[in-house]
């Protein structure tokens, strides 16, 4: 059987929507099937679909070549390696024959084995999706990255493995929580949003939204329904099952009565804890926060008795204290707040502590200290 050319154009953008679907397979897998990506041509559009069956990303392009239509399989990791070694100028053909798919690029020739697209487990779509709600993307990837990193990872309570979404009025919230952080993000909708829904998104599938929601204002579509929420945004549709259960009541947890309040400046807050960390059990990661009269002293210990202890200078004028912290759970959160300053509340040495930035409540994270 003579090669058919199926797919032809630049290595950017015939690239671009096989990146965009790769991230939803697992590199290790024990069904082949599932190790491949399916490609779906209808004339000149072609479908790539990526799947783990937990979370379905889809992609299209204008690259097909006739009119004919066309599916197979291939895997996954050989074709997004073969891509990456092109230039992205550079043009790329890609042929179909007996079961093989070949790629080529100037004198570049990869042939690569096929599995047949009538095995690929595509994911059934609820009928009906209860809820749907848009906003702007970058807004909607910033919710996000405010607030996964403090879920939990393989938590018992698995309802904590992953990113809480929630929309009720015109108020958006995304929460992530393992215990023992808590990190909360809301915005308004453009447009009022009538009744209340709520979703728990895995982990992965939050990654993924991260990885391809683009820093723009253009709009992206939220659906979800009992099971399942699909997000829909420029040419791609991710499609992810939930993780079931119940939400803790994470607003029961969120400190009101905090009457020690300052201000820090977050670079310096930043360096300030990884020179102390360097001294830190490697284990615990802890540091204790001793507060007093326009000062923060920050010191920890480890097994070999060593000590580091360093300050800042602060406006406070409240009555002294001192608080145990895990230094990671500070980082991660100072890793995703981008104001210049950050606002700390806290209570006493065995009451959670409380995080905000400047002229906003939108930001609230929560922290409980380290009991000794």
């Amino acid at each position: 059987m003579a090669d058919t050319l199926i797919i032809k154009g630049f290595k950017a953008e015939v690239a671009k929507p096989i990146m965009a679907v790769s991230g939803a397979v697992e590199k290790k897998n024990t069904i082949p099937i599932l190790a491949n990506i399916l490609i779906r041509k209808t004339g000149q559009k072609v479908t790539f679909t990526g799947s783990d069956e937990q979370i379905e990303v889809t992609s299209d392009a204008a690259i097909g070549v006739g009119d004919e239509d066309f599916a197979t399989t291939v895997s996954a990791a050989k074709l997004c390696g073969i891509l990456s070694t092109i230039a992205d100028d550079a043009e790329v053909s890609i042929f179909y024959s007996d079961n093989h798919v070949i790629i080529k690029s100037g004198r570049t020739k990869f042939d690569l084995q096929t599995i047949d697209a009538e095995q690929y487990p595509i994911m059934k779509e609820q009928m009906e999706f209860q809820y749907s709600f848009a906003m702007p993307c970058m807004k909607f990837k910033n919710m996000l990255a405010m607030v996964q990193f403090a879920a939990a990872v393989n938590n018992v309570r698995y309802f904590l493995n992953g990113v809480y979404v929630s929309a009720e009025n015109n108020i958006v919230r995304t929460v992530g929580t393992d215990g023992h952080r808590l990190s909360l993000f809301q915005n308004e909708l453009d447009e009022p949003f009538a009744g209340k829904c709520e979703a728990i998104l895995p982990k992965k599938t939050a990654r993924e939204l991260l990885r391809l929601i683009p820093d723009t204002e253009e709009m992206l579509k939220i659906s979800i329904s009992e099971k399942q929420i699909k997000v829909h945004f420029a040419n791609i549709d991710i499609l992810s099952k939930l993780i079931e259960g119940k939400y803790p009541d994470y607003e029961r947890v969120i400190p009101t009565k905090n009457d020690k309040e300052f201000m820090v400046d977050r670079e310096q807050l930043i360096k300030t804890l990884q020179r102390v960390a360097i001294l830190s059990m490697d284990k615990v990661r802890n540091v204790r926060w001793t507060l007093s009269e326009d000062r923060l002293v920050l010191a920890t210990t480890n097994a070999d008795m060593e000590e580091a202890i360093d300050e800042i200078e602060i406006d406070y004028k409240g009555e002294p204290m001192e608080i145990i912290f895990n230094i990671s759970y500070l980082l991660d959160m100072l890793a995703v707040v981008k104001t210049e300053k950050i606002r700390f509340s806290l209570s006493g040495p065995l009451s959670s502590g409380l995080v905000r930035v400047p002229d906003s409540e939108n930001f609230k994270f929560v922290v409980m200290p380290v009991r000794i």
